[in-house]
Order: C-alpha cells, then structure tokens, then sequence
C-alpha cells in the first residue's frame, strides 16, 4: 500500500515538473538557453540591463545565480501568487518563467479544498497546524484560477516570450521529455547544466527527470553513479526504490522534507496525518534492507546535487 501511495505521490510531482519544463523551453533549440540576448533585443533596466549586456563566463554565471536566487526567494515567499505569476512571467533572464510555472502548479494543486474538509476529520494539535498553513496557501493564490483558469492561458505566455527570442535562463531543452535511452549522453548534460544553475528546484527537477537514465548512466560515469545502484540493480525490481530515494533527496534539495506542501494538504483536507516527513512517507513499510538501500540510493542522489 505505502509503495502505490509512494508511487502516486511522485507521479504528481513529476506532472508539475515535467509541465515548467516543456512549457519554458526555448523554442529555437539551437538558442542557448543560458545565454543573453542581443541588449537591442530586449527593454531591460537595472539588474536585467547589466544581466543583458555580454560579460566574462565567470561574472555571468554569478550574476545569473544571484538573479535566480532571488527569484526563488521571491517565489517561497510571495504574499500573492496571481501578482507573482505576472510579475515573473516577464522577467526571464531571472528564472522568472520557470517559477510562475512551479507557483502556477503550487497554487493548482491546492484545487479542490474547501472549507468544509477542515472539520471532516478528528482534531490535533499537528493537523490543526497544517490547516493553518493550507488556509494560508490558498489565501496566497487567491485570484490565480481567475487570471489563469487552466495551464493553456500560462503556456500561451510562455510560447510567446520565447517567440520575442529571449529562452527563460533555467528553461531545459524541448525535447528533454522524450529521451530515449539512446539520448542518455544529452541526458547526462542537461543534468550537468542543471547543476551549474546551482538552483535548488532546477537540479530536483533534473534529477527526477533523468531516474529512468541511471540505469545505463553508470556504464559513462562510474565515479559519480558506481555507488548509485549498486551491482544487483535491476530496473524492473528496483524502480519503486529508485523513486521513493529520489523523493527523499529532492525534499532534502528543495528544503521541504518536513513543511511539504503535499503531506500538509493531506493531513489537513483528508485527516491522513500519519506522516510529516516526506522521507518516512515514502519509505513508509519498507523491510530494513530496502531502508539499507534507500538511504544509499538517497546518500549518492544528494551527493550527486552538491557536485
């Protein structure tokens, strides 16, 4: 039972992800997504000025991380995600198209809770909490579903900002969800470009995109995935693990092991407040060797994210 809810958990999560990233890819493949557009190409003030105008690899890099992370910061403590959305739908040398896909998806995910399932189930002092932090959240979103009733009005912005040519700077190739195993080497850079983003959500993203590559990953780099799988890997025995520690290390990246959005939404609407750690959630059941492997499946993920 753990491992189908484990299943189900992640399968939501990856939907999310696998939308931000198709929807904010450049539409010129051979545009680098990193790479600033021509400053007549684009109004820019301030920051984005300097961020526009063609500097040395190394100060470009930096510039752009600190232009990312205080987007990401911006995106986990917006008071108004409606605002933020529009806001940051124009900003994508900062990320920006990136993150109002996550807060689209974030505020998306809350449809459904009304006021009524807050008193469905038995009180506690934990889901009393987590009730707290839901009515927060939707008060957050209020006006998203009005401004952007379903993803179709969020992805026509996108298409054309990336028509005008300027790609959003942590947006992935196009065709990154259709890899096939014969594709593992773009598979293997993109994740690698993720990593020099050194943006939190952008290497979750990666890493949980690129599990179905792991597998035959390993024969291009032993020294990072040797220890990932281990020589009795098998992808059809091993693959609800290999999920379960992806989530494990993808809240430890993000920093929502334990104020996650998804479990707190559970406990609060649907009374299943068994668990407050996404780690014990997925791993929920497992016999102590599948614990063993877990926590080394999700030791090398983590070790892999701070390369």
């Amino acid at each position: 039972m753990q491992l189908r809810m484990a299943l189900l958990f992640l399968a939501a999560a990856l939907a999310g992800i696998a939308a931000v990233l198709y929807a904010t890819a450049p539409a010129a493949p051979a545009t680098p997504a990193l790479a600033a557009p021509p400053a007549a190409k684009v109004r820019t003030t301030g920051a984005l000025a300097a961020a526009a105008v063609p500097a040395p690899k190394s100060a470009a890099g930096a510039q752009s991380h600190a232009l990312t992370e205080a987007m990401r910061k911006r995106f986990e403590s917006a008071p108004n995600y409606a605002a933020f959305i529009h806001d940051a739908l124009q900003r994508p040398l900062e990320g920006g198209r990136f993150y109002a896909v996550l807060a689209y998806h974030r505020c998306e995910s809350l449809n459904g809770i009304e006021a009524k399932h807050f008193s469905m189930h038995a009180q506690s002092d934990r889901r009393d909490k987590d009730i707290v932090v839901i009515k927060d959240m939707m008060q957050r979103c209020a006006g998203v579903q009005e401004h952007f009733p379903d993803y179709r009005v969020i992805h026509r912005r996108l298409v054309l900002g990336n028509a005008r040519g300027v790609p959003d700077v942590l947006s992935m190739e196009p065709g990154l969800l259709r890899l096939r195993q014969t594709d593992k080497a773009r598979a293997i850079s993109e994740l690698e470009r993720a990593l020099a983003s050194r943006d939190p959500y952008l290497i979750a993203t990666m890493i949980e995109l690129n599990l179905e590559h792991y597998a035959t990953m390993i024969e291009l780099n032993l020294e990072h995935y040797a220890s990932l799988l281990g020589k009795g890997y098998s992808r059809e025995q091993h693959r609800t693990m290999l999920y379960a520690a992806s989530a494990g290390a993808v809240c430890e990246i993000t920093g929502t092991c334990t104020e996650n959005l998804h479990l707190q939404m559970m406990c609060a609407a649907g009374g299943y407040c068994q668990y407050s750690d996404v780690r014990d959630y997925v791993r929920g059941g497992f016999s102590a060797e599948e614990t063993r492997a877990f926590n080394e499946i999700k030791r090398a993920l983590m070790a892999l994210a701070r390369k």
